[in-house]
């Protein structure tokens, strides 16, 4: 059942010292670790329409995507396309602060972004517009994600030594702080 080279293969790896281990497992990593290239008629620029710094980027499907970012005190972006990133138009935000948007998530019928400030954006179902909602901690909101249709959980902070942990309600109201 088994070839003659995959018993010797066995029976090296069982009895062969240290050294011949590790030149082995060397040999396996270095060959078993192989990326396919992406050729250049694969990748395509696209053109964003704006100079501040994109952060995430999503596509909810073949066509319709959202783009965030800004500048951290004096712009929010929140760019959306509905042909597959050939055109970007900006959308516009209800009550818009100017703060960095960091991070995008879709959740059923929503889609959310979190930024700068404790802000918590929401583009409720079939509306144009999006909707901030302030917590109560002014931190820098960098990743959002739902388990169910009240309860998710943001990560919060600045550099290596300052993170927290979020529980969130649908609106980006803290629950509990961790």
């Amino acid at each position: 059942i088994f070839s003659p080279f995959f018993l010797y293969l066995i029976n090296s790896l069982v009895f062969c010292s240290m050294k011949k281990w590790l030149i082995i497992v060397f040999a396996l990593a270095l060959f078993g670790c192989k990326k396919d290239q992406l050729s250049d008629d694969v990748l395509q620029p696209i053109t964003s329409s704006t100079s501040y710094d994109l952060r995430d980027i999503l596509f909810v499907d073949g066509r319709k995507g959202y783009a965030v970012g800004g500048h951290t005190f004096d712009e929010s972006l929140i760019l959306q396309t509905q042909d597959g990133g050939a055109t970007w138009t900006q959308a516009h935000i209800i009550g818009n602060q100017k703060k960095i948007i960091y991070q995008l998530y879709p959740y059923k019928d929503k889609m959310y972004a979190v930024g700068l400030d404790g802000k918590t954006y929401i583009q409720y179902p079939e509306a144009e517009n999006w909707h901030i909602h302030q917590n109560i901690w002014w931190e820098q909101m960098k990743d959002i994600v739902y388990f169910n249709d009240n309860e998710g959980l943001v990560v919060v902070g600045r550099n290596w030594n300052d993170g927290r942990i979020y529980k969130i309600d649908s609106l980006g109201n803290v629950l509990q702080r961790d």
